[in-house]
């Protein structure tokens, strides 16, 4: 039988490690480009479990923290739902549908299941925007202002091929 000390070390150790789970946020982009690469908008310190639902088609998606398992996926409609169709990407990478993608989510446990089950409550939408390279090197990111949200989003929504100096103008 364990003392009653180390039972507390043992409970403390539990409760931050819950803890340290609940508080991880990795941002989640979505790009025109079906290659992680280009114009993207932008879901900054998304929780694990938590829907990102853009409000217009983009062609990939991918996290910018890619440390460690997980699981991104992509939904072809809004508020990830389940009913809709969905490509999964385990561990670093870029997600890119055979069709538009609307929304998406990750799950750090590595479970399919549990990253597309979880339901459309409380969905995140982007709160900003950006342009990478090729490699992946951000060029360019900036946050939604009250000034430039509409023609941040109008522009993402009109043109489908946004450049590195028309996101610029409107930052």
């Amino acid at each position: 039988m364990l003392p009653l000390k180390n039972l507390s070390i043992i409970a403390l150790a539990v409760s931050l490690l819950s803890a340290g789970d609940m508080t991880v946020a990795r941002d989640l982009r979505f790009f025109l480009a079906n290659n992680c690469a280009g114009s993207f908008l932008i879901c900054s310190s998304l929780p694990k479990g938590r829907c990102c639902s853009t409000g217009t088609p983009f062609a990939s998606e991918r996290l910018t923290d890619e440390s460690g398992l997980s699981i991104l996926v992509g939904f072809g409609a809004e508020d990830c739902l389940n009913t809709a169709p969905a490509t999964f990407l385990t561990g670093p990478g870029c997600v890119a549908g055979s069709f538009a993608l609307f929304s998406g989510r990750w799950n750090g446990d590595g479970s399919r299941i549990a990253a597309a089950e979880a339901g459309p409550e409380d969905c995140a939408t982007p709160d900003g925007f950006g342009y990478t390279d090729e490699s992946g090197t951000v060029a360019f990111q900036g946050k939604f202002t009250e000034k430039n949200k509409e023609a941040v989003l109008a522009a993402f929504t009109g043109e489908k091929k946004v450049s590195l100096d028309s996101l610029k103008s409107l930052a």
